[in-house]
This record gives structure tokens, C-alpha cells and sequence, in this order.
């Protein structure tokens, strides 16, 4: 019978299956070995092929193996890639290519991370067991021992003369490096995540204050926190030393707190510890649990400020609100939170992060977001919010956030901008989207080499997002890089198959390079493709180019009807209708609405991208638009 991935061969009970399920298993190990070199194969193809729903896949595997599809292609692969190395099929860039994956350097990653060295070393380590199988007797143990220790010395110095910074990623090889996962809800209700999330938050936040201590993005952890993963593989997945975990319980208004510190290396507890407080002690408990932590690892505080106490009330409507506003992103969750954060500033008037937060969501209701409709009254009362938050705490990293969005985007002030985004990082390290924005801003001011560079820095800190991922690609595409932006989204789509940015990326990419069949299939667009008023506005954006460009003028007028029906008549200016009218060759068109948006008292968001954005290209030479990039007042920016 087939030895599946998920078997264990060391127990002495065998996992067995009925007939159905053996046939099943059967025919997938059959399908993503017939597909092992196709780098392209996914979960989606895999369910095609077998002839299923990729849902009906997923729970079909998770009651078999308690494993994904995505995990199960990538071991089959990574298991291959063993039996060739050991044989000597080829190189490691080779074999890379031969099971699936579209990069050596990635494959190296993914290597390393499941058997925990790189493919570089099984030769040796081969060499090794060889060597002890044929020494290692009674009669030649001396000789054997001094035979093992040349071997050792001589990997290690096969080790320091090579390169190993290139095969192992940094994040597997930080010291004192830690990960905070949210605290479970165990509440009778199981209404309290966001106080778990929010007590998780603070803690990580108190502990980036500590010297020598690496504490990795909470977003990072906080993607396990709904999946029964045992702490040391999540540890070994985030490439953390260490993992902080624990749970809440809340009974009226007594909460309970557990938490414990495990050390990712052996898998061994190194603390533990309970708080029972009440609605006024949250913030000792948080600091306390930093300061046992640090006190483990030995750690030096470098300058944090006593924290300041807030009255819980006002506290557990900040943390819940956000956790919401994260949550459900659109209009009416950013007008609730408004409403919620206003009254925690009522309960406690000097709450600064209150403000921010309230700042934060009125940014999002000036049309920040392409998908809000915007409004030009929050723009005041998000400065103002952000300025009272510095005014009672000038170390809030989310008021800078918000205000070098407005300088960015409303007064096209790039170096303020710049010098905002570089403090909120600054104050708030592990805030990975915020890296991810400046990136993005490096990238539209066309600073290539330090939008890349830091881009491979923020894969360093979250290697398991799929955000920095995808925007690492898109600066590679920005930057007209075509051979490393394709790279860049195999290694996207090797965490999340489905994500549907990096699809869009490539749609486009492709669509510029005309070549249709390739752009219809990341596109979705098929000849039963149906364009209705809830198509979202991106992939009106990409069938309008689609259309325009492979002259389906029908399709196109159908695509600019449901833009202007959905953007309430302010399609118009829409970055969506600045494509298609490029794509059916209609410039004029295209740098009228662009002029006319920058003529608005709240300009479209996209103007900021005009400098680099690869579609805009045939209008490169057009006087009109070397007009209105010198408006947009680009050439002003120095990042020093």
C-alpha cells in the first residue's frame, strides 16, 4: 500500500482507510506526481484534475491527514526533492526546477524549513551516516570517532568558506527572537478575542523596547490563531527562538489571564504564570507579563516609559472596535468605529491611542480607500485627531501614520511624507503593514533600489505573509523587472494559491505584454464571463483593460456603465477608467480625467503612482501628462 505523507511508519497503529478514500489518495499522490515539475500546479489544479470543488478538497484531506492540499503538494515535493539529492539526480537549482518550484532560492527556504537544513548539506550529511555505518564497530571505534571528527571539521569549514547567508534565510537564524500569539478567548460567552488580541498586541509592543530581543510582526502570529498547530511548528514557521502564548477568561468584571513562554528550540516550557485582576489593573498585568519575559531572557530595557493607565471601559472599546474596523473593512465599520472610539475618549480624555485610532479611521472615509466613496469633511478631523494623539503622547507611531498619509496623498509633500513614515516605524518596529506602505511609496517615487531592499527586509520579519509577499512582486513590476516580479509571484502563490492580488498583478502584467491567453487565465475571464453591478471594482479594472485591448468595445462600454454605477458618478476620475480608455487607445480621454482629478479638492488616490505606474507608458512623451507630473511636484523628492 502507498505510504502517504501523513502516515506515521514509526507508530504501531496504522492509519487505515476504507476503500473509497484509499482510491481517493490514491488518485491525488497519482495526480501531483504525474504534475511534480509543473511549478504552476496548485490546489486549484489539483482539484480539477480529481475532479473537485477546492472546498470539498480541503475538508475531504483535513478529515483524512489534518492537512491542506497546498501542505500536502509541497511535502510530496520537498520528500522528491530528498531521494533526488540523496541519489545526486543534479544540482540543487536543478532538482529545484525538477519538483515544482519556480526558484532555487525559494526552494532552498522551503527545504530548510521542513527538514531544518539546507539541501546543500545532505551530501555531507549522507557522507556522514555512510561513514558511520562502516566504522562504527567495536574493533575500529577510536579510528572512527577520529574519522567523524575530520568529517566535522571539514563540514564546518565547507560551511564558513561558502556563502550561507544566501542558503539560509536571517529569520532562521535570529537570537532571542520571539513571536506573541493572540491570547484564546475561554470565556464563558466567547466574547472576549479582541481583549486576547489586544492584551497580545500591547505585550508585543512593550517588548520591542527590550535590547537584544527580536520580537517578530503580531500579524505574523496571529494568521495561526485559528488553527490547531502545535506552538513549536508554529515557532519553527515564523523562525522564532521563542512563543508566547495563553488565554483569557472574563466573568463580569474579573478576567483571568495565563500565560507561558516556550522555548521553540526543544519544545520545553521555560515560564508560566496566572493574573486574576480587575477592570483597572489591564495595564499592570501587560506590563507585568513583559517584564517576567525579559527578566527570563535576561533582557535590558532600553528607555520605555512607565505605561500610562487607562480605565479599562475605555480601553475594551478601543480594542474592540479595531479589532473590528480589521476585520470588516468598508464604510459602515470605519462610521461604528468613529462612534466607538468617541466615546472611549469620552471615558478617558488623555486615551492617545484612542485618537489615533480614531485619526485612523477617519483617513479611510476620505477616499483613501479606492472603494470608499470619498469625503472631503474627515480630512480636518483626522489632522486634528492625529495632532491631539502626538499632543498626549509623542511616541504614537499610528498618528504619524495617518498624517503622512495626508501629507502624501492631499498635499503631495513627499519628503514630510517620508520623514513621517520613517518615524511611525521608528515607534512601532513591528508593524509590518507599515512597512509595507512605505515600500509601496519608495516604489511610486521610483526609489527601485530601496523599495526592493526593504521589501526582502519585511519578507525577513514576516516571512509567511502573503501581503509582503505580493508587494514585494509588485515593486519588481513596477520596477519593469519582469524575470524577478514572475519569481516573486511563485513564491506568493506558494503560500496562498488563490490570492487574488498577485492574480490581478499578473493579468496586467501579461495583458501589457498582449498576451491575452495568459492574462484571461489569471484574469478569470472566460466566454461565459458575466460583468454585474457587484463585479468588484479591480476586476473592472482588469476586464475593461482586457476588453479595450483585444477590441471587444461592447464588453468594455459594459465595464465603464458598472464603474460609474458603483463609484455614484465619481468613476469619472477613477484610476479603473484612467485604464480602459489607455487600453482602447482613447489618451485624450485618459489625461482629462487625470487633470480633472487633480483639479479635485480631494485628488484620487492613484495620482501618487503616476510617476512609475508601467500602464501609463504611452503617454510618456504626451506633453499634457509631462505637465501634470510637474504639478504633481515629483521631482521635489530627496530621500537621504
Amino acid at each position: 500500500m502507498t505510504e502517504f505523507l501523513f502516515f506515521n511508519t514509526q507508530s504501531t497503529k496504522v492509519n487505515r482507510f476504507d476503500s473509497i478514500d484509499q482510491s481517493f489518495l490514491d488518485r491525488l499522490y497519482k495526480t501531483i506526481e504525474d504534475k511534480l515539475g509543473d511549478e504552476k500546479f496548485g490546489v486549484a489544479e489539483l482539484a480539477q484534475e480529481i475532479g473537485v470543488s477546492k472546498s470539498q478538497l480541503h475538508r475531504r484531506l483535513h478529515s483524512l491527514s489534518k492537512q491542506s492540499a497546498s501542505q500536502i503538494i509541497r511535502e510530496h515535493r520537498l520528500k522528491k526533492a530528498m531521494e533526488m539529492l540523496e541519489n545526486e539526480v543534479g544540482t540543487v537549482a536543478e532538482i529545484s526546477y525538477l519538483v515544482g518550484f519556480g526558484s532555487p532560492s525559494y526552494f532552498i527556504t522551503c527545504f530548510h524549513d521542513y527538514y531544518g537544513y539546507p539541501p546543500g548539506e545532505v551530501k555531507i550529511r549522507k557522507s556522514i551516516n555512510g561513514k558511520r555505518k562502516s566504522f562504527l564497530s567495536k574493533k575500529n571505534i577510536l579510528i572512527s570517532i577520529g574519522i567523524l571528527a575530520v568529517l566535522a571539521l571539514t563540514y564546518f569549514a565547507l560551511n564558513l568558506t561558502e556563502s550561507t547567508s544566501e542558503k539560509i534565510p536571517k529569520h532562521l537564524k535570529l537570537e532571542n527572537s520571539i513571536a506573541v500569539m493572540a491570547l484564546e478567548d475561554h470565556s464563558p460567552e466567547g466574547d472576549m478575542e479582541f481583549r486576547g488580541v489586544g492584551i497580545a498586541m500591547e505585550i508585543a509592543r512593550l517588548l520591542t523596547k527590550f535590547e537584544n530581543l527580536k520580537v517578530l510582526p503580531p500579524t505574523s502570529s496571529f494568521q495561526f490563531k485559528d488553527e490547531k498547530v502545535a506552538l513549536q511548528e508554529v515557532g519553527r514557521k515564523l523562525g522564532a527562538d521563542y512563543i508566547l502564548a495563553g488565554i483569557v477568561i472574563v466573568v463580569n468584571d474579573k478576567t483571568r489571564v495565563f500565560t507561558r513562554l516556550i522555548d521553540v528550540r526543544d519544545g520545553t516550557q521555560t515560564w508560566s504564570d496566572k493574573y486574576d485582576y480587575n477592570l483597572t489593573d489591564l495595564f499592570t498585568i501587560q506590563d507585568s507579563v513583559a517584564a517576567a519575559i525579559s527578566s527570563k531572557l535576561q533582557l535590558a530595557l532600553s528607555g520605555e516609559k512607565a505605561t500610562k493607565n487607562i480605565t479599562t471601559a475605555a480601553y475594551d472599546l478601543y480594542f474592540k472596535e479595531t479589532f473590528q474596523m480589521t476585520e470588516t473593512w468598508n464604510r459602515e465599520s470605519f462610521e461604528m468605529a468613529i462612534k466607538y472610539f468617541q466615546e472611549a475618549i469620552k471615558l478617558d480624555p488623555e486615551f492617545a491611542a484612542a485618537y489615533s485610532a480614531l485619526a485612523a479611521a477617519y483617513i479611510e472615509l476620505t477616499g483613501w480607500n479606492s472603494n470608499i466613496p470619498p469625503s472631503e469633511e474627515y480630512i480636518v478631523k483626522c489632522q486634528d485627531a492625529a495632532l491631539k494623539a502626538l499632543e498626549l503622547d509623542p511616541d504614537q507611531a499610528e498618528a504619524y501614520n495617518v498624517l503622512r498619509r495626508i501629507v502624501w496623498r492631499f498635499e503631495n509633500d513627499w519628503n514630510k511624507a517620508n520623514t513621517y513614515f520613517k518615524k511611525g516605524m521608528e515607534l512601532k518596529p513591528t508593524a509590518t503593514w507599515a512597512y509595507l506602505e512605505y515600500m509601496n511609496f519608495l516604489t511610486w517615487m521610483g526609489d527601485f533600489d530601496k523599495s526592493i531592499s526593504l521589501g526582502k527586509k519585511i519578507i525577513e520579519m514576516d516571512p509567511l505573509s502573503t501581503a509582503a509577499h505580493m508587494e514585494h512582486a509588485f515593486s519588481y513590476y513596477i520596477a519593469r523587472l519582469d524575470r524577478e516580479f514572475i519569481d516573486q509571484c511563485m513564491k506568493t502563490f506558494a503560500i496562498d494559491p488563490d490570492y487574488y492580488g498577485t492574480k490581478v498583478m499578473l493579468a496586467l502584467y501579461y495583458i501589457d505584454k498582449r498576451e491575452f491567453e495568459k492574462a484571461a487565465d489569471y484574469a478569470g475571464i472566460t466566454d461565459s464571463t458575466k460583468i454585474t453591478i457587484d463585479t468588484h471594482s479591480w476586476r473592472l479594472l482588469v476586464f475593461g483593460t482586457y476588453y479595450g485591448y483585444s477590441g471587444d468595445t461592447a464588453k468594455v462600454e459594459e465595464c465603464l456603465k458598472i464603474l460609474h454605477q458603483q463609484r455614484q458618478g465619481m468613476s469619472l476620475y477613477s484610476v479603473e477608467s484612467v485604464y480602459i480608455y489607455i487600453s482602447l487607445g482613447k489618451y485624450d480621454e485618459a489625461l482629462n480625467i487625470m487633470n480633472e482629478g487633480f483639479n479635485l479638492d480631494i485628488r484620487p488616490a492613484y495620482l501618487v503612482q503616476l510617476k512609475t505606474l508601467p500602464h501609463l507608458d504611452p503617454l510618456r512623451d504626451n506633453p499634457r501628462f509631462i505637465r501634470l507630473l510637474d504639478k504633481m511636484k515629483f521631482d521635489e523628492y530627496k530621500n537621504e
